[in-house]
């Protein structure tokens, strides 16, 4: 038997090691100071590139942190998100079509994904004229995440990009970002080591220049937020022995974001069922899914363990 407020609340409130979305951010803690930065620099602009280590929350800092604080701000905000992968400017069509399906466009207004990604291999212009041809009259802010994607073009011959592709999507962004009629903003994540190879992209060092944001590693106190606030909003509570029992963990082992969720999110799940009445989430339910340091290998080895036989043999 648990508390009533939580176990109504069905969904997990911890992400795990995905990153957070945007219909999250009411869970989403710890990076309210980073979302208030990252919007002044955005608001001055309009190009920015966000860096960061491999695991160190850019995508949710955009996702659940940006988009949402946008949307307070004023409701005419639609953002197009997506990842460029093998095909750019196809993903960026797609993206296209969701998001003006979404805002309320007719389907045979907006056409089909072919439709737009020709319309995308034009210029900044048409793209906005476009805009105006379908009523579409929203602020814009494309969210490209993992940008250095686009880099594969280099790494296998077989790949469907080719580099006058992905210079022709990156000038595309740029010029959309400095379009004057329509307020569109460009928003790109990317790890910290690939920042060297955007200097093959001519005009992409120049806004990358103009607006870069670093993102910063979270305190001690943010990351105490990051912990507490989702099972608060959940309707549970976390033990004051547990909190002391994380705070060490996250000094001693320096423990990623995504490691971290997983645990909290493995720690939720097994509590839910085991928790007393009204019982706090507590050291032993944390404990019992192998804590930070193993929660990953543990629910590995349930999920290997839960396997038929016949999918055992095919996994070697």
């Amino acid at each position: 038997m648990i508390q009533t407020t939580a176990k109504e609340y069905i969904k997990n409130p911890y992400p795990g090691i995905r990153s957070f979305d945007t219909v999250e951010s009411n869970l989403f803690f710890g990076r309210e100071k980073h979302t208030y930065e990252l919007l002044r620099v955005l608001t001055k602009t309009h190009f920015i590139v966000i860096s960061g280590a491999s695991g160190s929350g850019k995508s949710s800092l955009v996702k659940a942190g940006l988009i949402p604080k946008l949307k307070k701000v004023s409701n005419n905000w639609t953002s197009i998100a997506f990842r460029p992968g093998n095909q750019p400017l196809n993903n960026m069509a797609e993206a296209f079509v969701d998001s003006l399906a979404d805002y309320g466009i007719d389907h045979h207004l907006i056409g089909n994904q072919k439709d737009i990604e020709k319309l995308l291999k034009l210029d900044a212009e048409t793209v906005v004229s476009y805009f105006e041809q379908v009523e579409f009259h929203d602020n814009v802010l494309i969210y490209v995440d993992q940008f250095e994607e686009i880099f594969r073009y280099r790494e296998d011959e077989y790949i469907a990009s080719s580099k006058e592709d992905s210079e022709h999507f990156v000038n595309l962004l740029i010029e959309l970002s400095k379009i004057e009629s329509r307020p569109i903003f460009v928003v790109l994540s990317m790890r910290t080591d690939f920042l060297s190879d955007c200097t093959e992209f001519e005009g992409l060092p120049d806004m990358i220049n103009d607006g870069h944001y670093l993102i910063p590693k979270m305190t001690l106190a943010e990351k105490e937020e990051a912990v507490i606030g989702p099972a608060r909003y959940a309707g549970a509570e976390i033990s004051e022995e547990l909190r002391t029992l994380l705070r060490k963990h996250i000094l001693d082992y320096e423990i990623s974001l995504p490691v971290l969720q997983h645990a909290l999110m493995r720690t939720w799940d097994y509590w839910l069922i085991n928790a007393e009445a009204n019982q706090p989430v507590d050291v032993e339910h944390y404990k019992a899914i192998g804590t930070v340091t193993d929660a990953l290998s543990v629910h590995a080895e349930q999920i290997y363990g839960s396997l038929p036989t016949n999918e055992l043999k095919t996994s070697y």
